[in-house]
Formats: structure tokens, C-alpha cells, sequence
């Protein structure tokens, strides 16, 4: 069974293509129309009839079926005739062609831009070609976009340079395969793309090489799009821009409520070139990036009847980070900071509250230093500035930290330890003094030598005087402790 279900589909799969038609008879065999069939089947049947001119009428009969009506007249006057019968086989012409039933043949289609033979009424410069709406030939300069881009297309020109309007689907910013020429809003297909610039929400412009497809397009033209064609010498090299933009925080409203909003944003577009890299096409892609942050900023102050007031400043940021096409994160904080002041002015106490992205120090976003004129209730601060005493979301680089307080602090404590030190060794010093002049060597005082004591018998010496050389090292000792701590107190 599956050996039959396969023949099955294979049969109906060989149906399914199309043949084109032939013309069959036993005699001429299968040929591309049934007038010379008709002549290759009377060549054969006459083939002994030496020099004879062979002609042939085809006559339609129906149902692709035609009688062939065929002559032989040779050179000395004889003259023969004949019938073919011949039927047509397939199911259609070759592409660019129609069937004439009648005649049994295919015939050539003209296209929209086809030259016409009768070249009348043209010239080199402005040939008559066909326009299919007409049914007719029409001068160049007088045909409609198909016929004038058909023709356009059949002359196989070179390729030019165009600037055109990208595409981004979702990969690598393109130029796209095909575009319209705006002169003459005749279809052009890319054949190679040089260089791309792009931008963060996905606007991309190509320099492109471009070749007319013989088609008219019905595309709508936007009233910016850049396709166009460049000069001879090609296109101006794209450049990626980089902008910045600032807003600053400018507070409108009243002295009890206040608002403003600010705004500071960079951007830099992606660039992709193409070329030959060790003989092998290639395409280098940069990212394009942008970086801003937005701040609204609201101040609200009420007074109470001892003349003091509160002030309640909260700044809204939110920040965007975009890393190529479409590609962008946002963080977002609120800084809430109340400050008092009594009927004099003079602020009594300040408090800072942040939720969402906030820093390690509890302001948001980003700490900076902003400055910027507040309203006339005194609460200062341009709107750009993040946390407790002003300063949503300032970009500035943050300072490098300095040790120098602390620097100070240790060269105090390092003095006065070595003033404590070489007061200790003065003191030691002296301590030492009086056994430093005691000349323990040969000349000088002597150790004491008592005479000996009988005790039950035994005899007893004290006498240590034996001993003086051996402690005569002891001055020479002292005096080596005495040169290590003199170096110490000079070097520190």
C-alpha cells in the first residue's frame, strides 16, 4: 500500500508541473508549432522528390487537433499533395508568449518598454516603445512609468549611487533590498551597500549602489524620505552625529507652589561601513548610544502664623541608558526634601527622604552639586539637583576624595611621640650615667676580696676579685646600647 500511495504522488506530482506546448504527427514527429510540423512531415514523405519545394496551410479543426494541407513541387513541373494530421500536446507557452489557437503557435508577448519595429514618429533619443494600457507605441518622452521603466531596465546600464532610507528589523540596521528612484519612480535593486549611520529610535540612511529592475513602483513617497541619487564622483561619506542637549530647570508659579522641569540628554549614532577585508566583503557595526536624564521638579510652601515656614521640594527623575537600536533601560527616583524656617529666615532643620533608584548616601539617582536660582520663598535649587540640599540627578564625574585632614592629624601624633621617646632616653640615659664612668677594667677601683671564714672546719673564700677582667666587658656593653639609641634619636 505505501508502494502505491508513493507511485500515486509521484504521478500526480509529474502532472503538476507544466509542460510546454508541442506539436506531434507520425511523420514530422514533435515540433514547436504545427505549421512546421506540417513542413518537417512532407519533407519526409517527399524525400526522394530531388529539388522539390515543399509548402504547407494549416487548418484548425478543434480540440487541438489540426490538418496540415501539403505541396510538393519539384523543378521539371511534377506537383504532389498531401495531408498531415497533427495534435497538440502540454498545457501552455513558454514564459513571455501566448497561444495563437488558430495558427497553432506561440506568440511573443510585447512588454511594456519593448522597442516596436515601426520606429515612425521616434529617433535615437526618443525610440517608440510599446505601453501595454494603449495597446500601442507611444514616444519615450510620452509613456507612462511602466513602459518608461521597462524600457529603462531592457538598456542593462550601469549601476549608480543613491542615498537611501534604511530598514531595522530588529538586527543589524540594512539597506533595503529595493527603492525607488524619485526621478523617474522606477524600481532599483540594491546591489551592494557601503556604509549605514543609525540612531537610537531606529532611523537609518545607507549610501548604496542601485540598478533599475525594469519595474514602475506605486509606493507612497514620504514628503523627507532621502532617496535620491548622488553625483557622478558617488556619495558624500555618511558621518554619525553626536548631540547634546540641556534644559535647564527655569521654576514657574507662585511663591507658595512652584514647578519646573529639566532636561539634559547625549547621543551619538551607530555606524556600520562595508568593504573588503583580505579579499572577503565584510561589514564592521558600531552601537549607536544615548544617555539623559529628565527631572520635573514640584516646590510647595505654606507659612504658619508665627511667620516660620516649611518647604517640601520633590524632584522626579528618571534617567534612560540606550545601548544600541531600541536597546534602553530607565531607572527612576523621587527625592522628597523638607526644610524649616523660623519667621527670621534662618533655617531650623532639613530632612531628605528618597525612594526607587537612590544612591548609597540616600539621594537619587546621582548625586551632584547643582546650582541654580530658587523662587522667592528661599528654596534655592535648580531642579537638575538630586537628594537632601538640592540634587536630582546632576551628571556631573564624581570628585576624587582627599586624605590631607587625616594626613594632618597623624604628622601631630607622629611629633609627639618621638618628642615622648627622646625624653625617655635622657632619662635612661642618666640612670645610667654613674656606671658608665666606672672604669671596670684594669685601672680604677677593685672588686672586694674579704679573707677567708673557717666554718665547722672548712674553709670559706669570698674574694670575687678574679672576676674583674671577665666584667670589664660589662662598661663596653653600656656603651654599645648607649651609640644605638644616640642613632635612633638622630634619625627620628
Amino acid at each position: 500500500m505505501r508502494k502505491f500511495l508513493l507511485l500515486l504522488l509521484l504521478l500526480v506530482s509529474a502532472n503538476s508541473f507544466a509542460d510546454t506546448y508541442t506539436y506531434y504527427s507520425s511523420r514530422g514527429g514533435a515540433t514547436s508549432s504545427a505549421q512546421s510540423n506540417c513542413l518537417a512531415a512532407v519533407a519526409s514523405q517527399f524525400a526522394w522528390f530531388s529539388g522539390a519545394r515543399f509548402g504547407c496551410s494549416v487548418v484548425y479543426s478543434g480540440g487541438g487537433d489540426y490538418v496540415g494541407n501539403g505541396t510538393a513541387d519539384g523543378p521539371d513541373g511534377g506537383h504532389y499533395d498531401t495531408q498531415v494530421f497533427i495534435s497538440r500536446r502540454g498545457d501552455s507557452c513558454e514564459e513571455g508568449s501566448v497561444l495563437d489557437e488558430p495558427t497553432g503557435s506561440c506568440k511573443s508577448v510585447k512588454k511594456d518598454g519593448d522597442k516596436c519595429d515601426d520606429q515612425t514618429g521616434g529617433s535615437s533619443s526618443n525610440p517608440m516603445i510599446w505601453q501595454s494600457s494603449t495597446s500601442s507605441c507611444v514616444a519615450f518622452s510620452t509613456s507612462n512609468d511602466d513602459a518608461t521603466c521597462g524600457y529603462l531596465g531592457s538598456l542593462n546600464g550601469g549601476a549608480a549611487a543613491f542615498t537611501v532610507k534604511g530598514v531595522w528589523d530588529g538586527g543589524v540596521p540594512t539597506a533595503p533590498p529595493s527603492f525607488t528612484d524619485n526621478a523617474t519612480n522606477c524600481e532599483m535593486s540594491t546591489i551592494s551597500t557601503t556604509e549605514c549611520t543609525t540612531d537610537v529610535p531606529g532611523n537609518v540612511t545607507c549610501n548604496v549602489t542601485g540598478k533599475l529592475t525594469g519595474k514602475a513602483t506605486s509606493k507612497p513617497q514620504a514628503p523627507d524620505i532621502k532617496d535620491s541619487g548622488c553625483p557622478a564622483s558617488g556619495c558624500q561619506p555618511l558621518l554619525p552625529a553626536s548631540t547634546a542637549n540641556s534644559n535647564p530647570c527655569v521654576y514657574t508659579g507662585t511663591a507658595s507652589a512652584s514647578t519646573c522641569t529639566s532636561e539634559q540628554e547625549t547621543q551619538k549614532d551607530g555606524k556600520q561601513d562595508c568593504g573588503s577585508v583580505n579579499g572577503k566583503f565584510t561589514c564592521i557595526y558600531q552601537q549607536p548610544s544615548s544617555n539623559g536624564i529628565k527631572i520635573v521638579t514640584d516646590v510647595k510652601t505654606t507659612t504658619a502664623p508665627d511667620g516660620s515656614k516649611t518647604s517640601v521640594k520633590t524632584d522626579n527623575a528618571t534617567k534612560t541608558t540606550c545601548t544600541d537600536v531600541k536597546k534602553c533601560s530607565t531607572s527612576t527616583s523621587t527625592t522628597t526634601t523638607t526644610t524649616k524656617t523660623n519667621s527670621s529666615g534662618v533655617s531650623t532643620s532639613t530632612s531628605s527622604t528618597c525612594t526607587g533608584k537612590c544612591g548609597a548616601n540616600g539621594t537619587g539617582l546621582e548625586s551632584g552639586g547643582g546650582t541654580g536660582t530658587g523662587t522667592d520663598n528661599g528654596t534655592g535649587g535648580s531642579g537638575d539637583e538630586e537628594g537632601s540640599g538640592g540634587n536630582a540627578g546632576s551628571l556631573k564625574d564624581p570628585e576624587n576624595g582627599s586624605f590631607d585632614p587625616q594626613a594632618a592629624e597623624w604628622d601631630e601624633k607622629l611629633t609627639k611621640a618621638k618628642t615622648d621617646f627622646k625624653d625617655s632616653l635622657t632619662k635612661l640615659k642618666s640612670a645610667f650615667d654613674p656606671i658608665g664612668s666606672t672604669n671596670l677594667g684594669a685601672g680604677g677601683g677593685h672588686l672586694p676580696c674579704p679573707p677567708t671564714v673557717t666554718v665547722l672546719g672548712k674553709s670559706i673564700g669570698f674574694c670575687v676579685t678574679e672576676y674583674e677582667t671577665s666584667l670589664g666587658w660589662l662598661g663596653s656593653a653600656i656603651y654599645a646600647v648607649f651609640a644605638v639609641m644616640a642613632l635612633l634619636i638622630i634619625f627620628l
